[in-house]
């Protein structure tokens, strides 16, 4: 199966916009929304992303990037080029000027020739080597445990990498198309740009959404297991180490309501969701914004959830130095948000998970786990491992194909 979807992308015409941006060192971003067929291209033909700090509602139209540290800047993708499978390509360029036709025509000409698209020049940044192992993850954890047990902290959530060799040819718009399939209710994405180099990954955490600027939502999701397809999902079984971890993060939107004196919201869950080869507990919350006045409420509430306790911990300030103090990494992007705001009057933000970095000749995988007071580094080892699989299964089979 993964070779059609490789053929399909390989010939696709997203190839040609995407070669072309590339070429020029443009910043892109394709995703497809949880639960779409649509996917998305934007392209930015500017050297960075633009920063900005004010609120998201008085954004232009675009691609927002946010790394994990709350002190970084926000960066927007402005659509030089946005275009979606659905629509003639090339049409809906902003500034034709950007465009030199010998140019596009030459690289018509050349994935034509090649049919492929293994050899797309995606931006790459370094990135420093990791000195973690299972003997440091299980400290870090017992650690984090010790912390919530004295009740320095309520909730922590560390988290580790795992470096993967690739061969350089790896075809990531299969990549792209794969994880499309195997995550059909996540938001699965691409972005390339100098600043932040390559990410590609599948999230099914929704930090904020913003509907017609009339709707306002977000989600609580936490606690993992195995996914077992012969368990129905209203047949899954929680641990009460797992039922807390969720309810905690529940609390904490909650929380963040009551600052802003906001009473007025749907809470539905928490249910059981599939994600891949995993499932977890999710509790939705609806807000109507023209009904509670609050036109303001998305950026409000970005900035009192970013990074969320189900990416960090509770207390905020506390679990971010814990984390800060022993992780051997720097997180970028994984745990950040990401997504398309203000396109088509929504706006869609979505925290970053089951995501990988790309640099020269291997992919770096990033997962993390939640602790509780009862915790225990090697469930919370497991943990990791299976938000590992799922992505590490696909890059395996697709290193096959090369």
């Amino acid at each position: 199966m993964l070779k059609d979807q490789q053929q399909t992308y390989t010939k696709s015409d997203f190839v040609i916009p995407i070669a072309y941006a590339l070429e020029q060192k443009a910043s892109i971003a394709l995703y497809r929304l949880p639960g779409e067929t649509r996917i998305n291209l934007l392209v930015d033909f500017s050297e960075y992303p633009k920063s900005f700090k004010r609120p998201l509602e008085d954004y232009d139209k675009g691609f927002l990037i946010v790394p994990f540290d709350r002190g970084s800047e926000k960066h927007l993708l402005h659509p030089d080029l946005y275009l979606n499978n659905e629509d003639p390509v090339m049409d809906q360029v902003e500034d034709h000027s950007k465009l030199d036709m010998s140019l596009k025509e030459e690289l018509v000409r050349r994935i034509e020739q090649n049919a492929s698209a293994d050899h797309l020049p995606f931006h790459e940044t370094a990135f420093e080597s990791s000195k973690e192992n299972e003997d440091w993850f299980h400290n870090y954890v017992s650690e984090g445990v010790s912390m919530i047990k004295s009740g320095q902290l309520h909730k922590v959530v560390p988290s580790r990498t795992k470096d993967v060799q690739i061969d350089p040819k790896l075809n990531k718009l299969a990549l792209f198309n794969a994880l499309c399939s195997a995550y059909p209710n996540a938001f699965v994405s691409l972005i390339s740009t100098s600043k932040f180099g390559t990410w590609v990954g599948a999230s099914p955490e929704i930090l904020v959404k913003s509907t017609q600027k009339h709707f306002f939502s977000t989600m609580a999701l936490a606690g993992t297991k195995a996914y077992d397809e012969e368990l129905g999902l209203n047949e899954v079984l929680w641990s009460q180490k797992e039922i807390e971890e969720q309810a905690l993060v529940s609390r904490y939107i909650i929380n963040c309501f009551k600052k802003i004196r906001l009473r007025e919201f749907e809470e539905i869950g928490p249910r059981t969701v599939r994600a891949g080869n995993l499932v977890h507990l999710r509790t939705d919350y609806k807000v109507d914004m023209e009904a509670t006045a609050f036109p303001e409420l998305t950026s409000t509430m970005l900035e009192l959830l970013h990074p969320t306790s189900a990416v960090c911990g509770m207390p905020r300030e506390k679990a971010r130095q814990f984390i800060e103090t022993h992780e051997p990494f720097e997180r970028k992007l994984f745990a950040g948000y990401f997504g398309p705001v203000n396109i088509e009057n929504n706006t869609y933000c979505f925290v970053n998970l089951r995501c990988m970095s790309f640099h020269e000749g291997q992919i770096r995988l990033y997962a993390g786990a939640g602790l509780t007071a009862d915790s225990k580094p090697e469930r919370e080892l497991r943990e990791t491992e299976l938000k590992f699989e799922t992505l590490k299964n696909i890059l395996d089979q697709l290193n096959a194909l090369v």
